[in-house]
């Protein structure tokens, strides 16, 4: 472990890694200042418990986001400034390669573990609010979210001992646990979400409105994409055993704040050009399909369909009958 032929340049890749997730975490700073003004303004009478949600859940994660930066950054601090540390050959590359007993470390995987579990539930929300609250639909996917926590903590509990490394017997398994069932809900999930929204575009079409949730589709498609390339990446890299896996943690931990931000900044501002319906919640696609009134062509002249106001957002809703999706 000594010699510098056979221990990986763990030092110079955690000081590569920390500078990517400083640019990643400057991003989700500009996302989140750009979903709370999506929330505020879509959310004028502040009734709306979605609406709420999406800002609690937000508001945690940038800050489990800044936690992680500033710990990434005290790691780097303590591998190239600490004299017990920078005197030794290859000093930073052996503080890196061993997390066990490093308290910077093991809290850094917790604020990961916490904020990868959030993002999960709010997805599973979102399939829960758009499959019109069926919450037979999601008992599978929380208790996976359930075993998928407990054994993420397991892990962060086996590699806190000095001298530990996450390839140890009793760290990895439980670890790639929690990877494989998070990619599961990932994919399940925004395969689901994505096969409601088709399912409503294709009812729509019938009273042919410009509109449809085309693009919203795709945008959940392309989010839950990026985070199982995340996931898999990592996982690949230590199915491998190779350790280096490990500091993808980093980009991975802000990846998962990036993703639930983006969603709601889209579909904000597609809503403010009216190119897509507000998908961000999607309280409206339910058993009585009431859609926004971007969605009510002028040809929907029918007194079948009667006009309301939306009270959670002040916008105009045609009432449509009640026809199963």
């Amino acid at each position: 472990m000594s010699s510098p032929a056979t221990l990986p340049p763990f030092g110079r890749l955690n000081l590569i890694c920390m500078w990517l997730e400083s640019i990643m975490y400057g991003a989700n700073v500009i996302l989140y200042g750009g979903c709370i003004y999506v929330i505020a303004s879509r959310n004028k009478h502040g009734a709306s418990s979605s609406y709420r949600l999406l800002l609690s859940t937000s508001t945690l994660s940038i800050s489990i986001a800044t936690a992680h930066v500033i710990l990434s950054f005290l790691q780097l601090l303590k591998a190239f400034t600490d004299p017990a540390i920078a005197s030794q050959p290859d000093g930073a590359d052996k503080y890196f390669s061993i997390q066990g007993g490093n308290g910077l470390f093991v809290a850094g995987t917790g604020l990961y573990v916490t904020n990868l579990f959030l993002q999960d539930v709010v997805l599973v929300w979102r399939l829960y609010v758009v499959w019109d609250q069926n919450w037979k639909l999601c008992v599978i996917p929380v208790i996976s979210l359930i075993v998928l926590y407990v054994n993420a903590l397991i892990a962060v509990a086996n590699i806190s001992p000095p001298g530990a490394t996450i390839l140890e017997s009793n760290v990895l398994p439980f670890a790639m646990t929690s990877w494989a069932l998070d990619l599961t809900v990932n994919v399940v999930a925004t395969c689901g979400i994505a096969y409601r929204l088709w399912q409503a575009s294709r009812r729509i079409t019938v009273f042919k409105g410009r509109y449809t949730y085309k693009s919203t589709i795709f945008m959940m498609i392309e989010s839950g994409f990026l985070a199982v390339l995340c996931t898999s990446v990592i996982v690949g890299l230590l199915a491998s055993q190779d350790i280096a896996g490990n500091v993808g943690i980093n980009l991975h931990m802000q990846a998962a704040t990036t993703i639930p931000l983006l969603i709601v900044v889209r579909v904000g501002f597609s809503l403010r050009r009216g190119n897509d319906t507000r998908t961000t919640t999607l309280p409206s696609i339910g058993r009585e399909g009431r859609l926004p009134m971007i969605y009510a062509p002028a040809e929907l002249s029918n007194p079948e369909y009667g006009h309301t106001v939306d009270e959670d957002t002040s916008s105009e809703v045609w009432n449509m009958p009640n026809r199963k999706l």
